[in-house]
């Protein structure tokens, strides 16, 4: 993570992927820390602009991540919200917000 905090987001963009790649064979095909790095991926991306690609792996982590009733979903949740404001997309930072809202009737 010094990478990503050091802004340096195109050689943590290369480092994760290099992690996500061998995490399945490693550990197994659905570890929860596959779903974690894939979260750590989106932030890199998010970082350098690429929008796109980090929403792909910064929802794949968080769902995961739920359904594995892993404590970090809390989390990959705060990340993908880091997305939408970065990317000025209200509208997707609107849906996750009802999503938790129909899931947990108490929050915010």
């Amino acid at each position: 993570m010094n990478l990503l905090r050091q802004g340096r987001f195109d050689e943590a963009i290369d480092v994760h992927l290099q992690v996500v790649e061998v995490i399945p064979a490693a550990f197994s095909p659905d570890h929860p820390y596959l779903y974690f790095r894939r979260t750590s991926l989106g932030l890199c991306l998010t970082g350098a602009g690429r929008f796109d690609e980090a929403q792909s792996h910064l929802l794949a982590g968080h769902a995961n991540l739920i359904r594995l009733d892993h404590p970090k979903a809390s989390w990959a949740r705060e990340a993908l919200e880091d997305l939408y404001k970065a990317w000025d997309r209200p509208d997707l930072l609107n849906v996750l917000n009802e999503q938790r809202s129909a899931t947990d009737p108490g929050s915010p």
